[in-house]
């Protein structure tokens, strides 16, 4: 990315003084970046141990830790763009710690075999679909705004009030997508087929029927 941040701004047609902010605080969050990939793995393999609720109060301490960090970097050390993308860095940093931590240390108790196989890699590429569907999302996301931001300021701010509404409906629906994860994770690590199936019609039946009004 720190490559190939010029030839993106080039690309999105910003104008030079947006293309300097923007660069500044590319370049300030990419010392972050690796942490947040790390930090969503972990958060997958919290789920399938059924510890959903220390990612959750990790991941609001360091938003809050964020906005400190922030106001001390932009308002105080008077460091600008710069300072928040050093705030997001570091609090990224310090999530990414917390939950390989507790992932470490559960593995320690439980004496988990820290070799990697084959297995490993073979269940990897056994979720390349999920891969390319997240993929494929967030660059139609990345799509629709670059199209947007060629029809003034309005139909932005009105986008983005429409795109909050889907996100918060989003996660409404996310949330007993983790919950079905963590319960078919450990199924399936019980080699129990029946229950997988059974859970997985249950929990796929419940969010059509959610969708339904939500959407």
């Amino acid at each position: 990315l720190y490559f190939f941040t010029d030839y993106i701004i080039l690309f999105l047609g910003l104008e030079s003084s947006v293309a300097k902010f923007t660069k500044l605080y590319v370049y300030a969050c990419l010392p972050g970046l690796f942490s947040i990939i790390v930090s969503l793995s972990a958060v997958g393999i919290l789920r399938g141990m059924l510890k959903n609720v220390l990612p959750l109060l990790a991941g609001i301490s360091c938003a809050l830790i964020n906005v400190v960090l922030t106001f001390i970097f932009v308002y105080i050390l008077k460091f600008s763009i710069v300072g928040a993308g050093i705030g997001t860095s570091i609090s990224e940093m310090i999530l990414a710690s917390i939950l390989v931590f507790a992932i470490v240390r559960k593995a320690i108790v439980q004496k988990a075999d820290f070799k990697i196989t084959a297995d490993i890699f073979k269940h990897l590429l056994d979720n390349f679909p999920l891969f390319i569907r997240s993929l494929s999302l967030n660059a139609s996301f990345f799509v629709l705004g670059l199209t947007l931001a060629h029809f003034g300021s309005g139909v932005i701010a009105s986008h983005y009030v429409a795109y909050t509404v889907m996100v918060f409906l989003n996660f409404m629906l996310d949330s007993i997508g983790i919950a079905s994860q963590s319960l078919i994770a450990i199924k399936i690590g019980n080699s129990n087929r029946n229950i997988v199936l059974l859970l997985s019609k249950k929990c796929i039946s419940i969010i059509m029927l959610l969708s339904i009004p939500l959407g």
